[in-house]
């Protein structure tokens, strides 16, 4: 089996070994693809994705690594953007970024100020109740999203009544 990925101009593809880096200006992402089963190239503005074997095991680490690489090309033509809403129902909390750490204050009356450390290359805006991520790697910034969203869990208490905490609105372009 074997996928053709066309590269858009103003980006720059390399392959040393297994790993993989995609450039374009002053940003790169780089990714490690340790499989033997599957082997990437890049040729005539094209990435080349193909399997050893038709098993179905190398097949779906094909579509794996499209999906990768796409996401790669796309972060870097336009950065993934995950949207967040503060939701305090009884407690007004107050959510500030201190230097590579998100803050979190006052969290249903709590006195002890929660953190989550958050990657250096993923933007964070606070603006009011409004938290926005944006980051060029998809990973990177659900997870920062995800970390801030995790933040506020509450176990054993009932979520009719607990209303308060920071919500996710839209992932990566799509509302939710």
């Amino acid at each position: 089996m074997e996928l053709n990925i066309p590269i858009p101009e103003d980006i720059q593809v390399t392959v040393e070994g297994n790993k993989f880096t995609v450039s374009k200006d002053q940003q790169s992402l780089d990714r490690a693809f340790p499989v033997r089963v599957v082997s990437i190239t890049v040729k005539d503005r094209e990435v080349i994705i193909k399997s050893f074997s038709e098993v179905a095991r190398s097949r779906a680490m094909v579509g794996t690594f499209r999906a990768h690489v796409n996401n790669m090309i796309k972060g870097l033509q336009d950065p993934f953007v995950y949207k967040l809403k503060v939701c305090a129902a009884h407690f007004p909390m107050t959510v500030k970024r201190v230097g590579g750490e998100v803050q979190l204050q006052n969290f249903l009356g709590e006195k002890k100020v929660r953190k989550v450390k958050i990657s250096e290359d993923v933007n964070v805006k606070i603006e009011g109740q409004d938290i926005t991520i944006s980051a060029s790697d998809i990973e990177a910034a659900g997870a920062a999203a995800s970390k801030i969203e995790q933040m506020t869990r509450l176990c054993k208490k009932d979520r009719r009544v607990f209303q308060d905490g920071i919500f996710m609105t839209e992932k990566a372009g799509k509302k939710i």
